[in-house]
């Protein structure tokens, strides 16, 4: 696959996920949580998002804004992109019209993060994993996030 095969969805994905990093930061962490809908230590909800976002998802008040606290979730946040319920923010590749192996790169995102990893690896484990799939990945990736 190459990078121009990818569909208006996996680009803003791809964009967004390296946005919200950037504005988090690449040493942030997930706070500790559950992903049985119990509430971390903490945590305050948004009744905007918690019936829309994913189970496993806190959205924490940060300052004025609310973001997702989990990196996907932030990312359907600061996208605008469909939402789901789920034990796992990238488990439901259909509703987020995706290609797979961005579906595939958003759930390594998830999995890094949830294993206690901060945010610039779980960006590393999302690239890492598209490198192994889109040929051209790099090259385009550096054009991409330029425009």
């Amino acid at each position: 696959m190459k990078f121009s095969d990818l569909n208006e969805n996996d680009l803003k994905v791809i964009k967004g996920i390296h946005n919200v990093v950037a504005e988090r930061g690449a040493d942030w962490r997930y706070p500790t949580g559950k992903v049985d809908g119990t509430r971390p230590t903490g945590a305050t909800f948004d009744p905007k998002y918690t019936d829309a976002l994913f189970g496993g998802c806190y959205n924490l008040i940060l300052g004025d804004d609310t973001k997702g606290a989990c990196i996907i979730g932030a990312l359907a946040v600061d996208q605008g992109l469909p939402t789901v319920r789920s034990s796992s923010a990238g488990a439901d590749a259909s509703r987020w019209s995706v290609s797979k192996p961005v579906h595939l790169a958003m759930r390594s995102a998830q999995i890094a993060q949830d294993k206690g990893f901060v945010w610039g690896e779980a960006l590393k484990a999302f690239n890492d994993d598209l490198r192994d799939r889109i040929e051209d990945y790099d090259a385009a990736l550096l054009d991409f996030l330029a425009n």
